[in-house]
Parts: C-alpha cells; sequence; structure tokens
C-alpha cells in the first residue's frame, strides 16, 4: 500500500546527500607532437657558451675531370654559402593560483596544470617546426587544394627528392594531417593484401591489411595535428611534408628544457599572496636544406 506523510523523503534530508567530488580529472586530450624527434636537433651547439644564432656552412659536391698526360689538374673553388638559425623564440605560459583558493580548493591545482603549461609551450614549438613549410622552393611544393591525397602525389614526393635532390631514401619520412588517414586508407594498394601478390592468409598480409599505416613504400609515417591548414588559390590546404631528417633544424637554450620536458618554474609573491607557476622556453627553428622536402598540399 502507498506511503501516508510524515515519513523521510530525499527532500527533507536533501542536506545529509553530499556531492561527492571525483579525484579524477578529465584533462583535455592533446596533440601530438611528432616534429622534435624527427627534425635536426642542434641544441649542443649553444649548450656551452649560448648565442643568438647557429650559422650552418654548405658544403658543395664536386666533380671528377679527366687527367690529361702533361697538363696541371683541373683546380675546382665552389663559392660556397650558408644557413642562419635565429634564436628568436621566447615563449611562456603562466597562471597564479592565489593562497585562498589554493587552501580552499580539494585539488592540487600546480600539480594538475604544470603539464598543461609546459604542453602550451611545446605546442608551439612543434607549430614553428610545421610552419616551416613557408620556407620550401616552388619547385619542391606539389598538389593544391581542390585535390585529395593519391599514390600518385606520393610518388611523385618520392621522386623528387630521390632523382632530382639525391636525397638518401632510408632517411626520408612522411608526415600528413591526420584527416588524410581516412583518404590514405580508401587508397586499394594500401590496405589490399593482393595488389602486391600477398595471399589474404600469409603472414604478410596481416602488416597489409592492419590500418596501422606505419610506412607507405618503406618510408616512415607520422600524423601531426599541426600540420599546416592554409588559405591557396581561393580554397585551404593542408601543408604536408616528404622529408630528410636535416631538412629542418632547431636549437633550444641553455635552460629551456626540451620539446618533451619544457623548463618550469614557480615562486610565491607576497604581494599577491598566490603562487606564479611559468613554463618557458627559448628556441629557434629554420629550414637548414629546404629543397631536402616536399611540400604535399591536400585538399582540406
Amino acid at each position: 500500500m502507498p506511503l501516508g506523510s510524515g515519513h523521510f523523503t530525499p527532500t527533507t534530508h536533501n542536506v545529509y546527500r553530499p556531492d561527492i567530488w571525483s579525484p579524477r580529472v578529465n584533462r583535455a586530450f592533446e596533440k601530438k607532437h611528432v616534429m622534435g624527434k624527427i627534425c635536426l636537433n642542434l641544441s649542443d651547439t649553444l649548450a656551452t657558451n649560448g648565442g643568438k644564432s647557429i650559422i650552418i656552412p654548405n658544403l658543395s659536391n664536386l666533380v671528377a675531370n679527366q687527367k690529361v698526360v702533361g697538363q696541371q689538374v683541373t683546380l675546382q673553388a665552389p663559392t660556397e654559402t650558408a644557413v642562419t638559425l635565429q634564436i628568436n623564440n621566447h615563449y611562456e605560459s603562466s597562471i597564479l593560483i592565489e593562497k585562498f583558493l589554493a587552501e580552499t580548493v580539494g585539488y592540487d591545482l600546480k600539480a594538475l596544470y604544470a603539464e598543461k603549461l609546459g604542453y602550451a609551450v611545446a605546442n608551439k614549438f612543434d607549430e614553428t617546426l610545421t610552419g616551416l613549410y613557408a620556407a620550401v622552393p616552388g619547385t619542391n611544393v606539389i598538389g593544391n587544394q581542390t585535390t585529395p591525397i593519391s599514390d600518385a602525389l606520393i610518388r611523385q614526393s618520392i621522386r623528387i627528392l630521390e632523382a632530382d635532390y639525391d636525397v638518401p631514401y632510408d632517411e626520408m619520412c612522411f608526415v600528413f594531417h591526420p584527416a588524410l588517414k581516412e583518404q590514405l586508407y580508401d587508397i586499394p594498394k594500401y590496405y589490399d593484401a593482393a595488389s602486391f601478390g600477398i595471399a589474404p592468409t600469409s603472414e604478410g598480409a596481416g602488416l597489409v591489411a592492419s590500418g596501422t599505416m606505419r610506412t607507405l613504400y618503406g618510408i616512415p609515417v607520422y600524423f601531426s595535428p599541426n600540420v599546416v591548414k592554409a588559405a591557396v588559390g581561393g580554397g585551404n590546404a593542408y601543408h604536408n611534408f616528404l622529408l630528410h631528417k636535416e631538412a629542418f633544424a632547431y636549437a633550444i637554450a641553455p635552460g629551456s628544457g626540451s620539446y618533451d620536458n619544457v623548463n618550469l618554474e614557480s615562486s610565491y609573491i607576497q604581494e599577491y599572496l598566490g603562487t606564479l607557476v611559468t613554463a618557458y622556453m627559448i628556441w629557434g627553428v629554420a629550414a637548414t636544406r629546404p629543397t631536402a622536402v616536399v611540400v604535399i598540399r591536400t585538399q582540406a
């Protein structure tokens, strides 16, 4: 039978029904940073004396000349050039936690946000490296803003580096925007084992059909959300790469940490009755071998 009145209900005793704050925090997802580990790191050059720039001289190839009996050798004296890497990026990410808040909140805000401060600076570092697409000469830019990625573009990029500029095949890698995964997975030869003459039940078929996209034609593949999406000819294009490991270089100033371990400092400031926490890094980037990279434009 139904209850009458005068009994305990969730309304009468709502003050005894607590809201429990979980010790678990839903951290915002973060972009995957790949450029720091695949580009040339020249930070050791600054480790001893620091410096505002690094000058990297270029060394040309020479030619072999036929020796004529009784004649002097053919002398060669190429006029060499150099690349300058300027240490001109200085970024920080900071928070200030007032003492009142720190002593009345149920979480260690400094610990929680320290990781996010470092990530913010590391993300900017990664963006400066992908932004070097603008330093690549037009002869090394293929594709356009209206065309998706294709096997033809991929093979063309390989041909340009290997045939036109003698870039070592085993020292290249691809960097694509993650949006291109959908298009890459739609190219039959990248998932159909039969197109390689591999039986569907063979051991090798699993690697072709797995969808991991670890390599293309034996060249490592990376995906970076920081691949630049920029306006081209009235549309937008992703500026993906096929590059040699020395095409882009960077140097991080001493005391700034590294791209995967950004320097973090904190101090209590009495004037604000709060703790200031800052992540910062000083660095420079440069296209040290601009013809050792192909920018692959694709529809965005």
